[in-house]
Protein backbone atom coordinates (compact mmCIF):
# COMPACT_ATOMS: atom_id res chain seq x y z
CA UNK A 1 0.00 0.00 0.00
CA UNK A 2 1.57 3.91 -1.11
CA UNK A 3 2.15 5.77 2.09
CA UNK A 4 0.03 8.38 0.69
CA UNK A 5 -3.28 5.92 0.95
CA UNK A 6 -1.93 4.63 4.10
CA UNK A 7 -1.43 8.13 5.31
CA UNK A 8 -4.92 8.63 4.59
CA UNK A 9 -5.81 6.33 7.20
CA UNK A 10 -3.33 7.56 9.91
CA UNK A 11 -1.93 10.99 10.48
CA UNK A 12 -1.75 12.01 14.73
CA UNK A 13 0.20 13.17 17.66
CA UNK A 14 -1.20 13.07 21.48
CA UNK A 15 -0.79 16.19 24.07
CA UNK A 16 -4.31 15.66 24.93
CA UNK A 17 -5.39 18.37 27.94
CA UNK A 18 -9.15 18.40 29.33
CA UNK A 19 -11.07 21.48 28.96
CA UNK A 20 -7.98 22.77 31.33
CA UNK A 21 -5.06 21.88 28.89
CA UNK A 22 -2.57 22.70 26.24
CA UNK A 23 -2.75 26.00 24.17
CA UNK A 24 -4.29 23.17 22.03
CA UNK A 25 -7.17 23.27 24.25
CA UNK A 26 -9.11 25.56 26.37
CA UNK A 27 -12.11 25.61 28.05
CA UNK A 28 -13.50 28.66 29.65
CA UNK A 29 -16.20 27.33 31.16
CA UNK A 30 -13.58 25.29 33.61
CA UNK A 31 -10.72 27.62 33.34
CA UNK A 32 -12.87 30.64 34.46
CA UNK A 33 -11.92 30.96 37.94
CA UNK A 34 -8.47 29.49 37.49
CA UNK A 35 -5.53 31.05 38.92
CA UNK A 36 -1.86 30.75 39.07
CA UNK A 37 0.17 30.88 41.84
CA UNK A 38 4.08 31.90 43.29
CA UNK A 39 6.78 29.90 41.88
CA UNK A 40 7.50 26.68 44.08
CA UNK A 41 10.50 27.00 46.83
CA UNK A 42 13.94 26.18 45.43
CA UNK A 43 14.45 22.35 46.23
CA UNK A 44 17.14 19.34 45.72
CA UNK A 45 17.04 17.55 42.32
CA UNK A 46 16.68 13.97 43.88
CA UNK A 47 15.53 11.85 40.89
CA UNK A 48 15.01 8.72 42.95
CA UNK A 49 14.88 5.10 41.55
CA UNK A 50 16.32 4.70 38.29
CA UNK A 51 16.92 8.42 37.73
CA UNK A 52 20.42 9.39 36.42
CA UNK A 53 20.69 13.08 37.60
CA UNK A 54 24.45 15.10 37.22
CA UNK A 55 24.82 17.95 39.05
CA UNK A 56 26.30 21.29 38.50
CA UNK A 57 27.82 23.35 41.48
CA UNK A 58 24.87 26.69 41.82
CA UNK A 59 27.67 28.99 41.37
CA UNK A 60 29.44 27.11 38.68
CA UNK A 61 30.08 29.39 34.87
CA UNK A 62 27.52 27.25 32.40
CA UNK A 63 28.57 27.29 28.68
CA UNK A 64 29.51 23.34 27.88
CA UNK A 65 27.46 20.48 26.77
CA UNK A 66 28.60 17.54 28.78
CA UNK A 67 29.66 14.95 26.28
CA UNK A 68 27.27 12.17 25.34
CA UNK A 69 27.80 8.39 24.76
CA UNK A 70 28.50 7.64 21.28
CA UNK A 71 25.97 4.66 21.85
CA UNK A 72 23.44 6.88 22.25
CA UNK A 73 5.53 22.27 21.76
CA UNK A 74 -2.72 22.52 19.86
CA UNK A 75 -4.91 25.01 20.20
CA UNK A 76 -8.74 25.23 19.42
CA UNK A 77 -9.45 27.45 16.28
CA UNK A 78 -10.29 30.42 17.05
CA UNK A 79 -11.89 34.23 15.27
CA UNK A 80 -8.71 36.05 16.91
CA UNK A 81 -10.59 39.28 17.06
CA UNK A 82 -13.75 38.05 18.37
CA UNK A 83 -13.11 35.18 20.94
CA UNK A 84 -9.63 35.98 22.54
CA UNK A 85 -10.34 37.29 26.09
CA UNK A 86 -7.87 39.67 28.05
CA UNK A 87 -7.72 38.18 31.26
CA UNK A 88 -6.20 41.55 32.94
CA UNK A 89 -8.33 44.40 34.08
CA UNK A 90 -9.27 47.58 32.06
CA UNK A 91 -6.89 49.57 33.98
CA UNK A 92 -4.16 47.38 32.89
CA UNK A 93 -4.92 46.99 28.77
CA UNK A 94 -3.33 49.11 26.67
CA UNK A 95 -4.79 48.90 22.97
CA UNK A 96 -1.91 47.86 21.20
CA UNK A 97 -3.60 48.13 17.94
CA UNK A 98 -3.28 51.82 18.07
CA UNK A 99 -0.27 54.06 18.41
CA UNK A 100 1.86 53.75 21.38
CA UNK A 101 2.73 57.53 21.72
CA UNK A 102 1.31 57.77 25.04
CA UNK A 103 2.26 55.00 26.40
CA UNK A 104 5.78 55.05 25.38
CA UNK A 105 6.00 59.18 27.02
CA UNK A 106 5.15 57.84 30.20
CA UNK A 107 7.15 54.81 29.87
CA UNK A 108 10.75 55.95 28.48
CA UNK A 109 11.51 57.85 31.13
CA UNK A 110 10.23 55.20 34.03
CA UNK A 111 11.62 53.34 35.99
CA UNK A 112 11.73 49.42 37.36
CA UNK A 113 11.34 47.99 40.68
CA UNK A 114 14.88 46.19 41.67
CA UNK A 115 14.31 43.36 43.30
CA UNK A 116 15.69 44.27 46.92
CA UNK A 117 12.96 47.48 47.00
CA UNK A 118 15.22 49.99 45.08
CA UNK A 119 14.90 51.64 41.79
CA UNK A 120 16.94 50.76 38.79
CA UNK A 121 16.77 53.09 36.07
CA UNK A 122 16.05 52.35 32.36
CA UNK A 123 17.91 53.87 29.92
CA UNK A 124 14.82 55.68 28.34
CA UNK A 125 15.35 54.92 24.75
CA UNK A 126 16.18 50.90 25.26
CA UNK A 127 14.57 50.00 28.09
CA UNK A 128 17.33 47.91 29.31
CA UNK A 129 17.93 48.66 33.20
CA UNK A 130 21.03 50.65 33.86
CA UNK A 131 22.76 48.44 36.74
CA UNK A 132 23.42 44.56 36.48
CA UNK A 133 23.79 43.21 39.52
CA UNK A 134 20.64 41.12 39.65
CA UNK A 135 21.24 37.50 38.66
CA UNK A 136 23.22 38.56 35.27
CA UNK A 137 26.79 39.62 33.76
CA UNK A 138 27.02 41.44 30.53
CA UNK A 139 29.78 40.10 28.50
CA UNK A 140 28.49 39.50 25.16
CA UNK A 141 32.45 38.43 24.21
CA UNK A 142 33.22 35.93 26.79
CA UNK A 143 30.43 33.01 26.49
CA UNK A 144 27.65 32.82 28.71
CA UNK A 145 27.29 34.60 32.31
CA UNK A 146 28.27 33.22 35.41
CA UNK A 147 24.43 32.18 36.80
CA UNK A 148 23.09 34.10 39.37
CA UNK A 149 19.92 33.07 41.44
CA UNK A 150 19.63 35.38 43.98
CA UNK A 151 17.46 37.69 42.55
CA UNK A 152 14.93 37.72 39.99
CA UNK A 153 15.74 38.72 36.63
CA UNK A 154 15.32 42.69 35.35
CA UNK A 155 13.68 42.38 32.33
CA UNK A 156 12.88 46.09 31.42
CA UNK A 157 10.73 47.33 28.76
CA UNK A 158 10.77 45.29 25.27
CA UNK A 159 9.65 45.36 22.00
CA UNK A 160 7.59 43.08 19.66
CA UNK A 161 8.31 43.56 16.08
CA UNK A 162 6.08 42.00 13.44
CA UNK A 163 7.83 39.21 11.19
CA UNK A 164 4.69 37.86 9.63
CA UNK A 165 0.85 38.44 10.25
CA UNK A 166 -2.12 37.22 8.84
CA UNK A 167 -1.89 36.64 5.48
CA UNK A 168 -4.38 33.88 5.57
CA UNK A 169 -2.28 32.09 8.51
CA UNK A 170 -4.66 30.54 10.78
CA UNK A 171 -4.14 28.34 14.28
CA UNK A 172 -0.09 29.04 13.86
CA UNK A 173 0.76 26.85 16.44
CA UNK A 174 5.07 26.64 15.84
CA UNK A 175 7.52 28.53 14.50
CA UNK A 176 11.05 26.96 13.39
CA UNK A 177 14.21 27.15 11.00
CA UNK A 178 15.79 24.54 9.33
CA UNK A 179 19.78 24.54 9.86
CA UNK A 180 21.55 26.48 8.08
CA UNK A 181 18.72 28.64 6.78
CA UNK A 182 16.86 32.07 7.51
CA UNK A 183 13.23 30.88 6.18
CA UNK A 184 10.54 30.77 8.97
CA UNK A 185 8.59 26.95 8.86
CA UNK A 186 5.01 28.12 9.97
CA UNK A 187 3.21 25.10 11.40
CA UNK A 188 -0.67 25.49 11.33
CA UNK A 189 -2.65 23.25 13.94
CA UNK A 190 -5.22 22.74 10.69
CA UNK A 191 -2.35 20.66 8.79
CA UNK A 192 -0.34 23.10 6.94
CA UNK A 193 3.35 24.16 7.05
CA UNK A 194 3.81 27.87 5.03
CA UNK A 195 7.11 29.22 4.48
CA UNK A 196 8.21 32.40 5.00
CA UNK A 197 11.17 33.24 2.45
CA UNK A 198 12.76 36.63 1.80
CA UNK A 199 10.14 38.55 3.77
CA UNK A 200 6.93 37.48 2.07
CA UNK A 201 5.34 34.28 2.45
CA UNK A 202 4.99 31.25 -0.24
CA UNK A 203 1.85 30.93 -1.82
CA UNK A 204 2.06 27.14 -1.96
CA UNK A 205 2.35 24.95 1.48
CA UNK A 206 5.50 23.41 2.36
CA UNK A 207 3.43 20.31 3.30
CA UNK A 208 -0.19 19.99 3.39
CA UNK A 209 -2.56 17.47 5.61
CA UNK A 210 -4.99 19.22 5.99
CA UNK A 211 -7.27 16.34 4.73
CA UNK A 212 -6.81 14.50 7.89
CA UNK A 213 -7.47 17.33 9.92
CA UNK A 214 -10.63 19.66 10.74
CA UNK A 215 -10.75 21.93 13.43
CA UNK A 216 -14.99 22.71 14.46
CA UNK A 217 -14.90 26.81 14.41
CA UNK A 218 -17.93 25.80 17.16
CA UNK A 219 -15.76 23.61 19.47
CA UNK A 220 -14.61 24.89 22.93
CA UNK A 221 -11.18 23.05 22.20
CA UNK A 222 -9.43 20.35 20.09
CA UNK A 223 -6.16 18.95 21.20
CA UNK A 224 -5.73 17.31 17.84
CA UNK A 225 -3.98 18.20 14.38
CA UNK A 226 -0.42 19.25 13.36
CA UNK A 227 1.55 20.65 16.28
CA UNK A 228 5.36 20.66 15.00
CA UNK A 229 8.17 20.19 12.56
CA UNK A 230 11.83 18.77 13.06
CA UNK A 231 14.13 19.28 10.22
CA UNK A 232 17.39 16.63 10.15
CA UNK A 233 20.60 17.70 11.50
CA UNK A 234 21.76 16.98 8.17
CA UNK A 235 18.73 18.55 6.38
CA UNK A 236 20.48 20.78 3.95
CA UNK A 237 21.88 17.13 2.08
CA UNK A 238 19.34 14.68 3.32
CA UNK A 239 16.37 16.88 2.72
CA UNK A 240 14.95 14.87 5.79
CA UNK A 241 11.84 16.48 8.46
CA UNK A 242 9.56 14.96 10.90
CA UNK A 243 6.04 16.50 11.66
CA UNK A 244 3.89 15.45 14.95
CA UNK A 245 0.09 15.48 14.69
CA UNK A 246 -3.16 13.82 15.07
CA UNK A 247 -5.50 13.77 12.71
CA UNK A 248 -9.18 13.78 13.77
CA UNK A 249 -11.05 12.56 10.31
CA UNK A 250 -10.31 8.99 8.96
CA UNK A 251 -9.77 5.59 9.67
CA UNK A 252 -6.63 6.79 11.92
CA UNK A 253 -8.01 9.44 13.69
CA UNK A 254 -6.89 9.92 17.10
CA UNK A 255 -3.79 7.65 16.55
CA UNK A 256 -0.56 10.25 17.51
CA UNK A 257 2.21 10.18 14.51
CA UNK A 258 5.82 10.81 14.09
CA UNK A 259 6.38 10.65 10.40
CA UNK A 260 9.31 11.25 8.73
CA UNK A 261 8.97 12.90 5.44
CA UNK A 262 11.43 14.17 2.38
CA UNK A 263 11.55 17.69 0.65
CA UNK A 264 11.02 17.65 -2.79
CA UNK A 265 13.86 17.32 -6.03
CA UNK A 266 12.21 19.68 -7.73
CA UNK A 267 11.54 22.24 -5.69
CA UNK A 268 12.98 23.13 -1.94
CA UNK A 269 9.77 24.82 -0.45
CA UNK A 270 8.08 22.25 -1.08
CA UNK A 271 8.20 18.36 0.72
CA UNK A 272 7.16 14.79 -0.98
CA UNK A 273 3.55 14.26 -0.19
CA UNK A 274 3.92 10.98 0.96
CA UNK A 275 6.16 10.12 4.23
CA UNK A 276 8.71 8.19 4.58
CA UNK A 277 8.62 6.22 7.81
CA UNK A 278 6.55 6.14 10.77
CA UNK A 279 8.88 6.67 13.67
CA UNK A 280 6.05 6.73 16.36
CA UNK A 281 2.31 5.65 16.98
CA UNK A 282 0.49 5.66 19.22
CA UNK A 283 -3.01 4.95 19.68
CA UNK A 284 -5.33 7.19 21.23
CA UNK A 285 -7.77 6.68 24.57
CA UNK A 286 -11.41 6.21 24.67
CA UNK A 287 -13.78 6.18 27.43
CA UNK A 288 -15.87 2.97 27.28
CA UNK A 289 -15.44 -0.47 26.47
CA UNK A 290 -12.68 -0.90 23.62
CA UNK A 291 -14.42 -1.25 20.09
CA UNK A 292 -17.74 -0.06 21.70
CA UNK A 293 -19.42 2.15 18.66
CA UNK A 294 -20.17 4.38 21.47
CA UNK A 295 -17.08 4.68 23.32
CA UNK A 296 -15.93 8.31 23.25
CA UNK A 297 -13.33 9.67 21.63
CA UNK A 298 -10.64 11.16 24.36
CA UNK A 299 -9.35 14.02 21.69
CA UNK A 300 -7.15 15.67 24.55
CA UNK A 301 -3.34 15.11 26.11
CA UNK A 302 -1.26 14.88 22.64
CA UNK A 303 1.65 16.35 23.86
CA UNK A 304 3.14 18.33 21.03
CA UNK A 305 6.36 19.60 20.29
CA UNK A 306 9.23 16.68 18.14
CA UNK A 307 12.57 18.11 18.17
CA UNK A 308 16.60 17.10 17.53
CA UNK A 309 18.09 17.85 20.83
CA UNK A 310 22.03 18.63 21.53
CA UNK A 311 22.87 15.12 20.96
CA UNK A 312 21.29 14.99 17.65
CA UNK A 313 18.58 12.42 19.13
CA UNK A 314 14.79 13.46 18.28
CA UNK A 315 12.86 14.31 21.11
CA UNK A 316 9.21 13.91 21.77
CA UNK A 317 6.72 14.55 24.27
CA UNK A 318 3.39 12.47 24.58
CA UNK A 319 0.52 13.76 26.95
CA UNK A 320 -1.17 11.03 29.71
CA UNK A 321 -4.19 9.72 27.15
CA UNK A 322 -6.42 12.32 28.40
CA UNK A 323 -9.49 12.22 30.61
CA UNK A 324 -11.17 14.57 32.98
CA UNK A 325 -9.65 13.66 36.13
CA UNK A 326 -6.64 12.11 37.12
CA UNK A 327 -5.85 10.44 33.43
CA UNK A 328 -8.41 8.23 34.15
CA UNK A 329 -8.51 7.25 30.71
CA UNK A 330 -5.26 5.55 30.62
CA UNK A 331 -4.99 5.09 34.79
CA UNK A 332 -1.13 5.00 36.16
CA UNK A 333 0.05 5.04 32.39
CA UNK A 334 2.31 7.85 33.15
CA UNK A 335 4.15 5.94 35.96
CA UNK A 336 4.39 3.08 33.91
CA UNK A 337 7.86 2.96 31.96
CA UNK A 338 6.79 0.35 29.58
CA UNK A 339 4.04 2.59 27.73
CA UNK A 340 4.79 6.04 25.88
CA UNK A 341 1.88 8.03 27.87
CA UNK A 342 3.24 10.81 30.02
CA UNK A 343 6.64 10.78 28.71
CA UNK A 344 9.35 12.29 27.35
CA UNK A 345 10.82 10.20 24.75
CA UNK A 346 14.11 10.06 23.31
CA UNK A 347 15.07 8.64 19.83
CA UNK A 348 17.92 7.17 17.39
CA UNK A 349 16.91 7.45 14.33
CA UNK A 350 19.97 5.12 13.15
CA UNK A 351 18.51 2.39 15.16
CA UNK A 352 15.99 -0.30 14.08
CA UNK A 353 12.39 0.52 15.24
CA UNK A 354 11.26 1.29 17.84
CA UNK A 355 14.25 3.70 17.57
CA UNK A 356 14.80 3.85 21.37
CA UNK A 357 18.19 5.55 22.11
CA UNK A 358 20.82 2.45 23.37
CA UNK A 359 21.74 4.25 26.97
CA UNK A 360 18.40 5.69 27.57
CA UNK A 361 17.44 4.73 31.10
CA UNK A 362 14.63 1.70 30.40
CA UNK A 363 16.15 -0.31 27.48
CA UNK A 364 16.05 -3.53 30.03
CA UNK A 365 12.35 -3.25 31.98
CA UNK A 366 10.53 -0.80 30.03
CA UNK A 367 10.00 0.88 26.74
CA UNK A 368 13.53 2.18 25.60
CA UNK A 369 12.03 4.93 24.09
CA UNK A 370 11.58 6.87 27.28
CA UNK A 371 14.03 9.34 28.46
CA UNK A 372 11.37 10.37 31.77
CA UNK A 373 7.93 10.29 32.65
CA UNK A 374 5.23 11.17 35.20
CA UNK A 375 3.86 13.84 32.52
CA UNK A 376 0.21 15.17 31.77
CA UNK A 377 0.59 17.48 29.20
CA UNK A 378 3.93 18.51 28.37
CA UNK A 379 2.93 20.43 25.30
CA UNK A 380 6.37 22.72 24.76
CA UNK A 381 9.68 22.11 26.01
CA UNK A 382 13.33 23.35 24.95
CA UNK A 383 16.76 22.69 25.56
CA UNK A 384 19.40 25.38 26.41
CA UNK A 385 21.48 26.04 23.57
CA UNK A 386 24.63 26.70 26.26
CA UNK A 387 24.06 23.90 28.45
CA UNK A 388 21.81 21.22 27.47
CA UNK A 389 19.29 21.77 29.87
CA UNK A 390 16.22 21.02 29.33
CA UNK A 391 13.31 23.13 30.26
CA UNK A 392 9.70 21.56 30.20
CA UNK A 393 5.94 22.94 30.57
CA UNK A 394 3.17 20.79 31.82
CA UNK A 395 -0.29 21.46 31.76
CA UNK A 396 -1.71 20.93 34.62
CA UNK A 397 -5.61 19.49 35.91
CA UNK A 398 -7.51 21.67 37.82
CA UNK A 399 -5.13 23.40 40.55
CA UNK A 400 -1.71 23.87 39.03
CA UNK A 401 0.79 24.62 36.18
CA UNK A 402 4.10 23.66 35.97
CA UNK A 403 7.52 24.17 34.41
CA UNK A 404 9.60 21.40 34.91
CA UNK A 405 13.84 20.99 34.51
CA UNK A 406 16.12 18.31 33.36
CA UNK A 407 20.13 19.12 33.41
CA UNK A 408 21.79 18.07 30.86
CA UNK A 409 22.72 14.15 30.82
CA UNK A 410 19.92 13.28 33.48
CA UNK A 411 18.13 10.20 32.68
CA UNK A 412 14.68 8.53 34.12
CA UNK A 413 13.74 11.36 36.25
CA UNK A 414 9.72 11.21 37.54
CA UNK A 415 8.03 14.60 37.46
CA UNK A 416 5.19 12.68 39.35
CA UNK A 417 1.80 12.58 37.22
CA UNK A 418 -0.97 11.64 38.56
CA UNK A 419 0.42 11.03 41.35
CA UNK A 420 1.45 14.71 42.01
CA UNK A 421 0.06 17.51 40.57
CA UNK A 422 3.46 20.26 41.01
CA UNK A 423 4.13 19.96 44.57
CA UNK A 424 0.80 18.63 45.82
CA UNK A 425 0.06 14.90 46.05
CA UNK A 426 -3.51 15.12 47.60
CA UNK A 427 -5.28 16.22 44.03
CA UNK A 428 -5.32 12.52 42.73
CA UNK A 429 -4.67 9.15 44.66
CA UNK A 430 -2.17 7.44 41.74
CA UNK A 431 0.71 5.88 43.75
CA UNK A 432 4.20 7.05 42.55
CA UNK A 433 6.21 4.57 40.98
CA UNK A 434 7.55 2.14 43.35
CA UNK A 435 11.23 3.09 43.98
CA UNK A 436 10.72 5.97 42.00
CA UNK A 437 11.26 9.92 44.20
CA UNK A 438 9.19 12.82 42.56
CA UNK A 439 11.61 15.41 40.60
CA UNK A 440 9.68 19.09 41.84
CA UNK A 441 8.90 21.30 39.42
CA UNK A 442 10.90 24.70 39.52
CA UNK A 443 7.92 26.90 38.84
CA UNK A 444 4.18 26.34 40.22
CA UNK A 445 1.79 28.45 38.78
CA UNK A 446 -1.74 28.05 41.59
CA UNK A 447 -4.79 28.57 39.08
CA UNK A 448 -7.69 28.04 42.43
CA UNK A 449 -9.65 30.68 43.22
CA UNK A 450 -8.32 32.43 45.65
CA UNK A 451 -4.79 32.74 43.98
CA UNK A 452 -3.18 36.21 43.52
CA UNK A 453 -0.16 36.06 42.08
CA UNK A 454 0.91 37.61 38.92
CA UNK A 455 0.50 34.19 37.04
CA UNK A 456 -2.81 33.31 38.55
CA UNK A 457 -5.08 33.75 35.25
CA UNK A 458 -2.54 31.23 33.14
CA UNK A 459 -4.90 28.58 31.61
CA UNK A 460 -2.25 26.07 30.10
CA UNK A 461 1.61 26.97 30.63
CA UNK A 462 3.68 27.50 27.45
CA UNK A 463 6.97 26.18 28.21
CA UNK A 464 9.81 28.81 26.28
CA UNK A 465 13.41 29.12 25.88
CA UNK A 466 16.63 30.26 27.54
CA UNK A 467 17.37 33.36 26.20
CA UNK A 468 20.88 33.11 24.56
CA UNK A 469 20.99 36.22 21.96
CA UNK A 470 23.15 39.12 21.05
CA UNK A 471 20.44 41.60 20.41
CA UNK A 472 19.12 41.98 24.55
CA UNK A 473 22.66 40.97 26.36
CA UNK A 474 21.60 41.78 29.70
CA UNK A 475 18.86 38.82 29.37
CA UNK A 476 20.81 36.21 28.55
CA UNK A 477 20.46 32.87 30.64
CA UNK A 478 17.00 34.04 31.46
CA UNK A 479 14.50 31.45 31.12
CA UNK A 480 10.93 32.68 29.94
CA UNK A 481 7.69 30.96 29.71
CA UNK A 482 4.15 32.00 29.88
CA UNK A 483 0.39 31.06 29.52
CA UNK A 484 -1.94 29.88 26.61
CA UNK A 485 -3.99 33.24 27.39
CA UNK A 486 -2.25 34.49 30.60
CA UNK A 487 -1.57 38.16 30.72
CA UNK A 488 2.46 38.19 31.51
CA UNK A 489 5.45 36.18 30.83
CA UNK A 490 7.48 34.78 33.54
CA UNK A 491 10.95 35.01 33.59
CA UNK A 492 13.60 33.34 36.26
CA UNK A 493 17.45 32.01 36.21
CA UNK A 494 17.82 28.52 37.06
CA UNK A 495 21.35 27.60 38.35
CA UNK A 496 22.36 24.25 39.34
CA UNK A 497 19.70 23.26 41.67
CA UNK A 498 18.81 27.03 42.84
CA UNK A 499 16.04 28.55 40.97
CA UNK A 500 15.37 32.47 41.05
CA UNK A 501 12.03 34.42 42.05
CA UNK A 502 10.08 35.41 38.97
CA UNK A 503 9.98 38.70 37.18
CA UNK A 504 6.22 38.97 35.63
CA UNK A 505 6.56 40.66 32.31
CA UNK A 506 3.25 42.41 30.82
CA UNK A 507 1.93 41.46 27.15
CA UNK A 508 1.44 44.96 26.45
CA UNK A 509 3.28 48.26 28.30
CA UNK A 510 0.81 50.20 30.26
CA UNK A 511 1.57 54.48 31.52
CA UNK A 512 -0.47 53.34 34.50
CA UNK A 513 1.92 50.40 35.67
CA UNK A 514 5.31 52.07 34.85
CA UNK A 515 7.59 49.96 36.75
CA UNK A 516 6.34 46.65 35.23
CA UNK A 517 8.60 44.96 32.71
CA UNK A 518 6.42 44.66 29.60
CA UNK A 519 6.41 44.07 25.96
CA UNK A 520 5.51 47.13 23.66
CA UNK A 521 3.68 46.11 20.70
CA UNK A 522 5.97 48.16 17.86
CA UNK A 523 4.10 50.35 15.18
CA UNK A 524 2.78 47.60 12.30
CA UNK A 525 2.63 44.71 15.43
CA UNK A 526 -0.07 43.82 16.06
CA UNK A 527 -1.49 43.33 20.04
CA UNK A 528 -0.31 40.27 22.10
CA UNK A 529 -2.92 38.08 23.27
CA UNK A 530 -2.97 34.57 22.81
CA UNK A 531 0.44 32.91 23.31
CA UNK A 532 0.94 29.51 21.28
CA UNK A 533 4.93 29.06 21.48
CA UNK A 534 8.26 30.77 22.25
CA UNK A 535 10.98 29.75 19.79
CA UNK A 536 14.74 30.80 19.15
CA UNK A 537 16.56 31.68 15.70
CA UNK A 538 19.26 30.19 15.04
CA UNK A 539 21.32 33.32 16.79
CA UNK A 540 19.34 32.89 19.33
CA UNK A 541 16.84 35.70 19.66
CA UNK A 542 13.45 35.19 20.99
CA UNK A 543 10.26 35.36 19.22
CA UNK A 544 6.45 34.32 20.17
CA UNK A 545 3.74 32.50 17.96
CA UNK A 546 0.83 34.66 19.10
CA UNK A 547 -2.49 35.19 18.20
CA UNK A 548 -2.95 31.86 16.13
CA UNK A 549 -1.44 33.97 13.10
CA UNK A 550 1.78 35.57 13.87
CA UNK A 551 5.40 35.61 14.48
CA UNK A 552 6.52 38.76 16.68
CA UNK A 553 10.53 39.07 17.28
CA UNK A 554 11.53 40.03 20.68
CA UNK A 555 13.59 43.16 20.66
CA UNK A 556 15.02 46.18 22.03
CA UNK A 557 12.18 48.99 22.66
CA UNK A 558 12.26 51.48 19.94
Amino acid sequence: MKFYSWLALALSVCACGDSNESPAADDASIRADAGVGDPAPSASRDGGGDATLPSRPSDARVGTVPAQDAATDAAAPVDIDAQLTDARTPSEQVDARTSNDEADAALDAADVAAPDGGIIPLDPDTGVPGDNDAGWTVDTDAGPPACNASAAPVVGKLGLQVVVSGNGLASLTEATQPPGQNDWYLVEQRGRIMVFHDGALQAEPFLDVSSQIFLSPTAVYDDRGLFSIAFAPDYATSGLFYISLTPNQGANSNIDYVLEYKRSTDNPYRADPEPTRVIVELRGSRIGSPGSPVAEIVNIHNGGRVTFGPDGKLYLAMGDGGGINCGDTEPNATQDVGTLFGKLLRLDLSQPAPYGALDNPFVVGGDARVLHYGLRNPFRYSFDRATGDLYLGDVGQNTYEEVDFAPAGAKGLNFGWASFEANSGSICTRPLREGSTHTPPIFVADRTASATSPFSDYNAVIGGVVYRGKALPQLNGVYFFGGYRGARLGALYQCGETTSPVTPVTKSCNPNTPSESCLRSLPGTPGFSELRAIVEDHDGEMYVVANGNSLLKVVPNQ
